[in-house]
């Protein structure tokens, strides 16, 4: 284990996220809620204990905005004006456990074996020979062995639908520690210890031993698959992961994104929606509707006003109904792809401007 780490340590008023950095690091944003900290000067002094392992940022600050830009522009219903939303984070190491070692596993099911089969029925007053499809289900088993590599988040400030996308990180970016690859980077501290995931990891041991086995179970198709794992070793290590977290605001909500610091395409977040867009694209599509539900009541109800069901008028105006349903739709559903193919182009434009200053 490494020594010590004397850091910086800041706690955001709004979110109460804890950042920690190098001595020296502006930090002035939290990257988690977004608001401002009034001083950083005002940082306490810390000693932590240093990871075992850490993944260096590959993803600089311009790459970041590029990728996190790119992936706002997309989207139905994104608000034209969102890339003018102002973005301000730095990178974050998160803290994870990163479990590793050997399992075997004795697995058990049930193989299903097609076969067809020949049988007689009777059509009106004729016999009829047929075939179909009958299943035999076996008893099978077998013993797998392998590895598995399971990456835990340690932090708390982390929104939960965002802490699955963290953990499922690439296997090999890990390399040694070195205190000079966290300078110009905050830092999560270690918020929970390994011991609250030993159950979860051994879940997720058998969920690997049974991805494993499931190719492996002979037959057509099979059921009742069960897993009996047993973890021969098992190592746990601390270890630092990179990433780019921000929080903007727009209309006055705030919006949380997370990008891979190792990879820009990994992005998870949640993009914001014009709602007047939406609303246009619903009115776009009502007169279809309300001519389809017409035909509809009209099929039912004018039969019981006295028009003979499906001849004469009533026949004309089902079928007036339908046809102007098809017709509404159609226009309805060219009207609204036109509106979100300008809406996109015009969002691709400015990114297009803003990624060539």
């Amino acid at each position: 284990m490494t020594d010590k780490l004397v850091l910086k340590a800041l706690k955001c008023s709004n979110c109460g996220a804890d950042v920690q950095f190098l001595p020296g690091l502006d930090v002035s944003v939290c990257g988690y809620c977004g608001s401002n900290f009034e001083r950083a000067s005002e940082a306490r002094e810390v000693s932590v204990e240093a990871p075992d392992l850490l993944a260096p940022f590959r993803v600089n600050n311009d790459t970041f905005l590029k990728a996190i830009r790119g992936w706002l522009s997309e989207g139905a219903f994104t608000p034209d004006d969102v890339l003018t939303a102002e973005i301000e984070t730095k990178g974050t190491y998160l803290p994870f456990y990163a479990w590793s070692g050997e399992y075997k596993a004795d697995w058990f099911a049930s193989s299903g074996y097609d076969r067809q089969e020949e049988y007689i029925e009777m059509q009106g007053d004729k016999l009829v020979k047929k075939h179909r499809t009958v299943t035999d289900w076996r008893p099978s088993n077998g013993v797998i062995n392998g590895r598995y590599l399971i990456y835990t988040l340690a932090s708390d400030s982390v929104d939960p639908e965002l802490t699955a996308f963290c953990e499922e990180v690439p296997a090999s970016s890990a390399v040694s520690f070195k205190t000079e690859q966290l300078a110009g980077f905050t830092l999560e501290p270690f918020d929970k210890d390994s011991s609250e995931f030993a159950g979860r990891v051994e879940d997720e041991i058998e969920r690997i031993a049974a991805s494993v086995a499931r190719p492996r179970i002979p037959g057509d198709r099979w059921k009742d698959l069960n897993c009996s794992t047993t973890i021969v070793s098992q190592d746990c290590v601390r270890v630092y992961l990179p990433f780019w977290l921000t929080t903007f605001l727009y209309g006055g909500q705030p919006f949380r994104c997370v990008v891979d610091g190792c990879n820009a395409a990994r992005i998870k977040g949640t993009r914001p929606v014009d709602p007047d867009r939406i609303n246009r694209a619903r009115r776009m599509m009502l007169p279809g509707k309300l001519a389809l539900i017409g035909a509809g009541v009209s099929l039912v109800l004018l039969p019981m006003l006295g028009m003979q069901f499906l001849a004469g008028a009533h026949k004309w105006i089902v079928l007036g109904l339908l046809g102007a349903s098809m017709v509404f739709g159609i226009a309805g559903s060219i009207a609204r792809s036109v509106m979100l193919a300008r809406s996109k182009k015009l969002r691709q434009r400015l990114l297009a401007e803003m990624n060539s200053k």
